[in-house]
């Protein structure tokens, strides 16, 4: 066999040589498993995986996952080898042949017909990036979160009906409550100013200029009492710019 040429699947008739350029033309990898084995793999999945087709044909895969991973995996494809469904997905860590670590997506569609082997398509898809950028988005999201928990400048965030969304702990105690469940009973476009604060003029500021720059302002506290403040406020518009 021509190295350069993948190992087609077997297959009762059809053109060998347009299904190679078929498989060679995907995107994503594919493996062909058979009774728990790679009988096939094309060129995409020996790159993400980074191995040759000699390394990885006839092997049962499990042992390119990292080895975290492989006691998850085998619990995997012993649940679909005796369920009944067709498809599955899941997403885990790889080991590449160099020691680089990759994230991937496999897809499962299982060929369950009693007259044929048991054949396992597997569609590879490298979600590495995607992977990292979300993991940098959610310890961006936890230092963020750890800002508002500890900032002594108040934070909240509203909709433009006066629904409060979200409030720090500066500000639920600024306002006199002990937590911000009770202060989100409030609505501010009735109850969360004093009379001699223009709700409008907050609303106007916001809708036309996007943005509010220290705006003096006037709270009610829970007890009753007036809290002073000066308010920066900026405005987040939807996609069709509401």
């Amino acid at each position: 066999m021509n190295p350069q040429t993948p190992a087609t699947p077997h297959s009762n008739g059809g053109n060998p040589e347009l299904l190679a350029r078929i498989t060679a033309s995907i995107q994503d990898g594919l493996t062909v498993i058979e009774n728990g084995r790679i009988v096939f793999i094309n060129d995409r999945a020996c790159e993400i995986f980074g191995r040759s087709r000699e390394d990885l044909i006839h092997t049962t895969g499990i042992q390119l996952a990292a080895p975290e991973e492989r006691e998850r995996l085998e619990g995997l494809r012993h649940d679909l080898k005796n369920s009944t469904v067709t498809s599955a997905e899941t997403d885990f860590w790889i080991v590449r042949e160099d020691g680089t670590r990759r994230f991937v997506r496999n897809r499962y569609q299982i060929d369950r017909r009693e007259d044929a082997p048991r054949r396992w398509f597997v569609f590879t898809t490298d979600i590495t990036e995607h992977k990292l950028t979300m993991e940098a988005l959610g310890a961006s999201e936890r230092q963020f979160r750890e800002f508002l928990k500890y900032s002594p400048v108040g934070v909240y965030r509203t909709t433009p009906d006066g629904r409060i969304l979200m409030a720090n702990p500066a500000l639920v105690r600024m306002l006199g409550y002990s937590a911000f469940e009770e202060l989100a009973k409030r609505n501010l476009e009735g109850e969360g100013f004093e009379p001699s604060y223009p709700r409008n003029e907050f609303r106007s500021r916001i809708e036309h200029d996007g943005e509010v720059r220290g705006l003096e302002v006037a709270w009610k506290r829970k007890d009753g009492t007036v809290a002073e403040l000066s308010e920066n406020a900026r405005g987040v518009r939807e996609e069709k710019g509401k």
